[in-house]
């Protein structure tokens, strides 16, 4: 999926995310050096909700990830930033 954005980690910055059987990664569009890549294993769960954007202009679509490695528990949200008549659930 193009026109994603890493919201809590690089907000502002568009990118890309691919979702394969084994994990998610997520690439900046404009620094490829950005990453983000989440083993399958370490999903505990997703949430999609409606949103303000200030990336798009207006209302959208996140995703929120619940992920665990090891200890630790974090929190991931991207944001769809398509056009309004591009119609794109997560």
């Amino acid at each position: 999926m193009n026109d994603v954005e890493d919201t809590k980690g690089n907000n502002g910055d568009r990118g890309a995310m691919i979702i394969t059987n084994l994990r998610m990664i997520w690439f900046c569009d404009k620094d490829k050096h950005i990453n983000l890549s989440i083993g399958f294993d370490c999903v505990l769960g997703l949430e999609i909700k409606d949103v303000q954007s200030i990336l798009k202009g207006g209302q959208s679509q996140a995703m929120f990830l619940k992920t665990k490695f090891q200890n630790s528990r974090y929190e991931f949200v991207f944001t769809s930033v398509v056009k309004e008549n591009e119609s794109r659930l997560f």
